[in-house]
């Protein structure tokens, strides 16, 4: 069984991107595409938010967690590890965990650093 994904992503030196680019496990010579707008889905199905950016560690050059919208009518803004994506499709993000474990997450403030 897999352990539960950090949810919390360190952030010592960060900038926020409108797309980036990830190596899950499979192949790190074919890294996933996130693009703003995408929808993330958990893994017993629901829509969870749409990504708003993605946040790159400036030291590593890397995606280190996706910055998403939760909201529906008002903007509420949330950050998730890229531990918790599963799967990155053309169009979709399956998430590795469940909706309860999305209330868990931590409200952005505004900040990245």
């Amino acid at each position: 069984m897999r352990a539960e994904p950090s949810l919390q992503p360190a952030q010592p030196n960060y900038r926020l991107f409108e797309e980036g680019f990830i190596c899950l496990d499979r192949d790190p010579n074919f890294p996933d595409e996130i693009n703003r707008g995408m929808p993330l889905i958990t893994r017993d199905g629901y829509l969870t938010g749409h990504v708003a950016a993605v946040v790159v560690d400036l030291t590593k050059n890397e995606v280190t967690s996706v910055l998403f919208n939760r909201g529906r009518r008002v903007a509420d803004y949330r950050l998730i590890n890229i531990d918790a994506i599963e799967y990155v499709s053309e169009h979709v993000i399956l998430l590795n965990i469940n909706r309860e474990s999305t209330a868990s997450l931590s409200e952005w403030d505004g900040g990245i650093g």
